[in-house]
């Protein structure tokens, strides 16, 4: 079991990986706050790239979203384009930054506004071409 706020301690058990794969992200109803959220995605997600290149890490993978911009009107993409461009200065050998659009799945929890964009998505999936397709 991991301690999140302990990330730091992960150096002392592993001295060597080649590639990590950062996933981690909540959502802004999930966490409760603007600050449980930017915990998990921003700072949860920093410390594991940080103790990565402590175990000699040569390669960081991270999923983030599309639409990340630290300049974004929007808080979420805000967090995220602020981690993707903490995790530029660090000096791993190289470093991905995963864009997905919506990310669907099975969920435990519901999430209705979630649901009714998938629907919409998949009505409308014919006009996604092109530039678009990414979306």
């Amino acid at each position: 079991m991991i301690d999140f706020d302990k990330l730091h301690e992960l150096s002392l058990h592993v001295q060597h990986v080649d590639d990590v794969f950062c996933c981690l992200g909540t959502t802004m109803a999930t966490a409760g706050s603007k600050e449980a959220f930017y915990k998990v995605d921003f700072t949860y997600c920093y410390e594991l790239a940080k103790v990565s290149l402590l175990m000699n890490a040569k390669q960081f993978l991270i999923v983030s979203a599309m639409g990340a911009n630290l300049k974004s009107s929007i808080y979420y993409n805000r967090v995220k384009g602020e981690i993707e461009n903490k995790l530029k200065e660090l000096s791993f050998e190289s470093l991905k930054i995963l864009q997905p659009s919506m990310l669907l799945g099975n969920r435990k929890e519901r999430r209705p506004g979630e649901l009714d964009a998938k629907r919409l998505f998949k009505a409308l999936a014919f006009i996604f071409v092109g530039s678009l397709k990414k979306i």
